[in-house]
């Protein structure tokens, strides 16, 4: 009874040899015009092309003009021999087949072709079924070592002109980098990285600030993360490579290689996209003429603070103030003059104010300035102190400008806009007893 499963994949196997065969060009190196004949004839119609040199050296000489892909040479030839050949060959290509065609199948031989490198023999006369055999067999490893080099041209071709900065790595050294990671570095290769840099962390210095502040070095930052390879961070880095050195902000993600201690790492520059994403973000929440915040973003954070303020039981404290007779500024002198006074009077205020208050322009000439961890002693103190600068420096254009000021604190379980009119009333209040004044809530 036929197998046929077996028929099929005996079948499947010959056409795929066949098929390997049918594109390879061999060097035929013979001196006997008969044994050229019958090899012609064996296998003239299965390979590509036969190229034929009648001894050794003709041989040697064809073998680096053509470059074929296997090479039958007889044993047996003046000048050159078989396996002097095969040796000379091997110095110029370790991977091309070598088949030997000889009468001579003693021990002797054997060692000598093994030691040179030769891939198999065939003996004479020839036998058509097993000169194919042979020769089809290391056509489809040929084929097959063809088809993998390609596969990996290609594959270091798409890493190459990939725009992301790819490394793989144990976690500590990078064993490989793609073109594009090496431009940005200035390299000309992974061994001059090498032999510059042991590992990531020399050219990977962490900065205090950024998306993701590093610990300590990249290393420790990626033993930290490597097991959280399905999410994507973000790290600021400043890059010290060459006479350059570079901050930039990076998206990585990173997977384990199965089955080793390695890890693919993507790093995809990002500086310019938070550079913008910022730029809009600034745009949101920041006033355009004196670039403090804005009325927007300051009531988002006047709600974050009275939550502190009610979950920890700090002190916080709302100062307003306006310019006193602004209108008669903007009519005498003119807009742009109003609009200096304006950035010349926030420059000022920002000198005297702690980096954890907040500024902000409410609206016109109207400001406030919300002070955490500052109860009403603490507010007063740096409103008068800020009414008091203000009054004594001259301004361009109008030489000198007043201001009055209205406090309130916080009282627990009350709403920002109840906060906001008692501090706006003693404002007013301030403005009814002859400006330039410094007034608190009606307690």
């Amino acid at each position: 009874m036929i197998n046929l499963d077996k028929e099929i994949k005996h079948e499947s196997y010959f056409n795929k040899a066949e098929n390997a065969l049918s594109q390879m060009r061999i060097l035929v190196v013979e001196d006997d015009e008969d044994s050229v004949m019958i090899l012609q004839a064996m296998l003239g119609k299965k390979a590509k092309e036969i190229i034929v040199a009648v001894d050794g050296i003709d041989g040697l000489q064809k073998f680096r003009e053509t470059k074929p892909d296997m090479v039958i040479t007889d044993i047996d030839m003046p000048g050159l021999d078989g396996l002097q050949l095969s040796a000379e060959i091997r110095q110029h290509d370790s991977q091309i087949p070598v088949i030997i065609s000889t009468a001579h199948t003693n021990e002797e031989f054997m060692l000598k072709a093994i030691n040179i490198g030769i891939n198999d023999y065939i003996v004479k006369p020839f036998h058509k079924n097993e000169l194919l055999m042979v020769v089809s067999r290391f056509a489809r490893i040929v084929y097959q070592n063809r088809e993998i080099e390609h596969q990996r041209i290609l594959i270091q071709l798409m890493l190459d002109k990939n725009p992301t900065y790819i490394v793989i790595s144990d976690g500590i050294s990078p064993l490989y980098m793609n073109r594009s990671f090496l431009n940005f570095l200035n390299l000309e290769s992974y061994e001059q990285f090498r032999s510059m840099h042991e590992t990531l962390d020399s050219i990977f210095v962490p900065i205090s600030h950024g998306i993701d502040s590093l610990p300590f070095t990249f290393t420790e930052w990626f033993d930290a993360r490597k097991d959280d390879y399905d999410e994507e961070h973000y790290i600021q880095l400043k890059i010290h490579c060459g006479p350059e050195e570079k901050t930039t902000t990076f998206r990585i993600h990173f997977f384990p290689i199965p089955d080793e201690d390695r890890y693919i790492l993507f790093f995809t520059d990002v500086t310019y996209l938070i550079a913008e994403k910022e730029h809009y973000r600034s745009l949101a929440t920041t006033d355009a003429l004196t670039g403090i915040t804005n009325r927007a973003f300051y009531e988002q954070e006047l709600s974050m603070e009275i939550a502190k303020h009610e979950h920890y039981g700090i002190p916080l404290t709302m100062i307003i103030f306006d310019i006193d007779h602004f209108k008669l500024v903007n009519d005498t002198y003119g807009h742009s003059a109003g609009d200096s006074v304006l950035v010349e009077l926030t420059r000022l205020v920002r000198d005297h104010i702690r980096k954890t208050d907040i500024f902000a322009r409410f609206g016109g000439e109207e400001f406030i300035v919300l002070t955490p961890d500052c109860d009403m002693d603490c507010a007063r103190n740096l409103a008068e102190k800020i009414r008091k600068k203000m009054a004594g420096h001259t301004f361009a254009f109008v030489k000198s400008i007043t201001c009055s000021f209205g406090i309130a604190t916080h009282r627990k379980g009350e709403s920002a806009q109840s906060m906001f009119e008692r501090a706006d009333a003693a404002l007013y209040l301030a403005k009814a007893k002859g400006k330039n004044r410094v007034e608190v809530e009606n307690v």
